[in-house]
């Protein structure tokens, strides 16, 4: 099998590669005694072989099988080292990406509990104020419940 990747741009985003990021990541917390970590991320962005987006509940089931995974591989006891996501949205790409970050909250938080926040990044100066996103918000928070 043949996979064509920009190795600047789409490396981790390659499914195969994000797992070996993400196990060496999670290894490295484990060992410095980091029993809580939070990683920032931003779904449906991961792809695999042939290219193909993962999609949500394929991309959630990814994150919690490393997890479970070192879990096992170091004897970590499940109720003391945890791995919680924290949804991001990007405001440079605009009011519909941020929404749809929100949506994935909503639908992977019935999927999975690894979901534990949301985060909105960019400069202020030259991206939106996040006021100008509080319906948005707002509305997931309406649809959360």
């Amino acid at each position: 099998m043949h996979l064509k990747v920009n190795m600047s741009l789409d490396l981790g985003k390659y499914v195969g590669f994000f797992k070996l990021l993400l196990e060496e990541i999670l290894v490295k917390c484990a060992k410095q005694n980091i029993y809580v970590v939070e990683l920032r991320h931003i779904p449906e962005m991961l792809f695999d072989d042939d290219r193909k987006p993962l999609g949500l509940k394929e991309e959630l089931s990814v994150i919690d099988e490393v997890l479970n995974k070192v879990r096992r591989d170091l004897q970590l006891d499940t109720s003391e080292f945890h791995l919680k996501l924290v949804i991001t949205g990007l405001k440079i790409v605009g009011r519909h990406h941020i929404v749809k970050m929100i949506d994935s909250i909503v639908d992977g938080r019935s999927l999975t509990s690894l979901i534990a926040g949301f985060d909105m990044v960019n400069e202020e100066d030259v991206t939106p104020p996040i006021l100008s996103f509080v319906p948005d918000i707002i509305q997931g928070k309406i649809k959360d419940h």
